[in-house]
């Protein structure tokens, strides 16, 4: 009765669209692929123009201190406005370094290098200092601080070079850190346990473990006696390689050697067992640190806490947690976080937000950061599983006060919790509550909105967050679920002009929709006497079958009951 569109115009059809996409796609490949290539150029001429800038400084005082406050030629050529240095004032770089105020010891160490009785002047101890903290941030200002000492002609002992090599260990970077072994050597001295040790945590840090086993092999067999701070190091990048067998091997040499291990040894190795998900062992090391008489961290609390909670017991985790604070564990934000958890999970609410309350008077808990939010989130998730929305609101909103905004989790948390007892317009106020503050969500939570109020046929809120998703003013875009919420929202009140352009709008996606839905289609068109529309679902249809989807089979054997019923009208 009807005549099928050609498969052959559908193939080729089919196949424009295809090389259209694989051309978009290999064009933003190809341009984010520049992107990266100009950011690494940016990167590489950064590093060389610094090191350039470090080779040509010349060798006297002047010159260094004029490098420090203005590193690069080319700055004050690129109309950078040129740093004017301030009067010297060492009392205050003396009080920063107490501090540990990185910023301000900066800007007061480039002001002393502008006067060249201040800079001379200053002690070599507190230029070590100043090494040790601009090791924790900036490797570039570690080497400055260390060429600035080398041309004040100031004597750099093993321990100025070890404070370089950290900086490069922190940062990863294996070359530059031997580098500067070499230098070490070339100079007479002598390399010490910490540099040692310090090579060791390097390799840890990258990731390398096999180099770090046979740096230290090597270590030893160079009749270096190991301290506990080498063997923690190599136990732990064992432990972070999920390497038992070697993990146990140094920790039994290590006791055979009488070093005896600390809560740091033993937090290693029951990290290893949790993450390997072996609770009995991970106790059994307990029990042998216990048995030393070593007092258990509240880090190895947390860590045994979590691997009970990831092995779905979160009453184990209740009752390690009253053990050690009965032995005198002393928890933290982290571990009172970590067992809020588990008594949220095993249904105990009330002493879930009893441990929140206690949890937060502690300095460390910080609810802008860490675990608190989430935290947050998980308290929530469970007051509505519950049914106790009112305390969900509530935590909403001390959050909120604490920490200034909420974040896009905890919304999510009210507004599925809501989807799930099928209360949309509770749904739909805290949905709109969040995007009015500029919040942002991903297309799945529009959908679980959708279909709430789909459900409770409340095609208004439907249009009203779908009219959010597609509105361009966000970042997020409808997906397959999406159109088919919309699309069955607009059949569930016969909107067939509408549901008409979102199934074009869907197939020009290559969106394919339920059967049930191309019934309600036609039947819905023939009931408004819309024969032509019918005909063209039919057709559109049969071409979505002939494109091997899943609607084949199902064409066929419909096929007879579909003409049955356009001839019926």
């Amino acid at each position: 009765m009807f005549s099928a569109i050609s498969p052959a115009k559908g193939s080729a059809r089919k196949a424009a669209v295809r090389r259209d996409r694989q051309s978009r796609d290999e064009f933003s490949e190809w341009q984010s692929f520049q992107n990266d290539r100009r950011s690494r150029q940016r990167q590489f001429q950064r590093a060389e123009d610094s090191l350039a800038t470090l080779e040509d400084r010349s060798a006297t005082a002047n010159e260094t201190r004029q490098s420090a406050l203005d590193p690069s030629e080319e700055s004050s050529a690129t109309d950078v406005p040129v740093y004017k240095p301030r009067p010297a004032d060492v009392p205050a770089l003396e009080e920063a370094l107490t501090t540990q105020t990185w910023p301000t010891a900066w800007r007061l160490f480039k002001d002393i290098c502008a006067n060249d009785t201040a800079i001379q002047s200053l002690p070599d101890e507190t230029l070590t200092n100043l090494l040790r903290l601009a090791v924790k941030n900036s490797t570039d200002a570690s080497l400055t601080i260390l060429t600035t000492m080398k041309q004040l002609s100031r004597t750099l002992t093993p321990t100025h070079y070890n404070l370089l090599i950290e900086s490069y260990a922190r940062t990863g970077q294996v070359t530059e850190a031997r580098k500067t072994l070499s230098q070490m050597s070339s100079e007479g001295h002598n390399l010490t346990m910490e540099t040692y040790n310090l090579f060791l945590k390097l390799h840890v840090r990258t990731k390398d473990t096999p180099g770090a086993i046979t740096f230290f092999d090597k270590m030893v067999h160079e009749g270096i006696a190991p301290t506990l701070e080498s063997y923690n190091v190599i136990i732990s990048g064992c432990c972070d390689a999920n390497d038992a067998e070697n993990a146990t091997k140094y920790f039994r040499e290590m006791t055979d050697l009488g070093i005896d291990p600390d809560p740091t040894t033993y937090n290693h190795l029951i990290r290893l067992q949790v993450r390997l998900n072996n609770m009995p062992s991970a106790l059994s090391i307990l029990s042998q640190m216990q048995q030393k008489g070593i007092k258990p961290s509240e880090l190895i609390l947390t860590t045994l806490m979590t691997g009970y909670i990831k092995s779905s017991n979160p009453s184990g985790a209740i009752s390690i947690f009253d053990d050690l604070t009965s032995q005198g564990v002393t928890p933290d934000a982290i571990t009172y976080c970590t067992v809020i958890s588990a008594k949220a999970k095993s249904g105990n609410l009330q002493s879930a937000l009893q441990s929140l309350r206690t949890a937060s008077t502690l300095p460390d808990f910080k609810t802008d950061s860490g675990p608190a939010p989430k935290t947050y989130q998980t308290l929530m998730e469970y007051c509505c599983k519950e049914g106790d929305f009112v305390t969900a609101e509530n935590l909403l909103v001390e959050f909120t006060s604490r920490a200034g905004r909420a974040f896009a989790m905890h919304y999510e948390a009210l507004c599925l919790g809501y989807t799930q007892r099928g209360k949309h317009l509770d749904a739909h106020r805290v949905f709109e509550q969040h995007l009015s503050n500029r919040g942002f969500f991903q297309t799945p939570i529009y959908n679980e909105v959708m279909k709430c109020a789909a459900l409770a046929f409340d095609i208004e809120t439907v249009e009203a967050v779908w009219s959010r998703l597609t509105s361009g003013d966000t970042k997020v875009k409808p997906d397959p679920m999406s159109y088919a919420i919309y699309l069955e929202s607009l059949l569930s009140v016969r909107e067939m002009n509408g549901s008409m352009e979102i199934l074009k709008e869907m197939l020009h996606r290559g969106i394919e929709p339920d059967p049930i839905v191309w019934v309600t289609l036609i039947e819905g068109n023939l009931e408004g006497r819309d024969f032509r529309s019918a005909v063209r679902c039919i057709e559109w249809m049969r071409k979505s079958a002939s494109r091997g989807g899943d609607l084949r089979g199902w064409v066929r054997d419909y096929k007879d009951d579909f003409e049955e019923i356009v001839a019926s009208f």
